[in-house]
């Protein structure tokens, strides 16, 4: 195995060994920035990252924004963007009864919103839309702890209902179809 080989393997390793409990900024070799954080050491000895945390692309593009609590839990507001500076999508996370809430839009590559998530501790919960190019409604989906549930509704690209379904526990009980036969007036 030729040593770039070698090299390879092994900066991971290198890399981790230079997460320190403080303030950690990693450096690409061409002198960029590829992530700023503060990381702590929690009771059963890990290191978390704490705060703030931003990393970039090689190019010195920022990739993402991410806030973490005092036990290296996500919280506040997360932002990501692609290689060129489109954001691809924007996070929340917040606390609630002792779950863990996150709303998520995703963006198209023109800028208009793509689809918003909603999970609650990590599994879909709730209401999630998904948006044409041209920012005109396409579906608006349930789900209750990862299960498909109530009205799902689909619309064309020129807004007019297409389908309809119901669903309960994650089962389909209905579908109406729609005939988008008519001409425009």
């Amino acid at each position: 195995m030729n040593k770039s080989r070698w090299l390879l393997l092994l900066l991971p390793l290198f890399v981790s060994a230079c997460i320190v409990e403080g303030e950690n900024r990693l450096l690409y070799l061409n002198g960029h920035p590829k992530a700023f954080f503060t990381a702590k050491r929690l009771d059963d000895g890990r290191l978390a990252k704490v705060g703030a945390c931003s990393t970039w692309y090689p190019n010195g593009q920022l990739h993402g924004v991410e806030h973490y609590d005092e036990q290296g839990l996500p919280i506040g507001k997360w932002t990501y963007w692609d290689f060129h500076g489109r954001k691809l999508c924007e996070g929340e996370f917040r606390r609630e009864n002792g779950n863990l809430l996150s709303v998520w839009t995703f963006f198209h590559e023109n800028g208009s919103p793509c689809r918003a998530e909603t999970y609650c501790d990590g599994r879909k919960h709730g209401k999630w839309l998904y948006w044409h190019e041209d920012s005109l409604l396409c579906q608006e989906a349930h789900y209750h702890n990862d299960t498909a549930i109530g009205r799902w509704t689909f619309w064309d690209r020129r807004g007019r209902v297409m389908k309809v379904e119901e669903y309960h526990n994650g089962v389909k009980q209905n579908e109406i179809i729609f005939n988008a036969s008519f001409e425009e007036k």
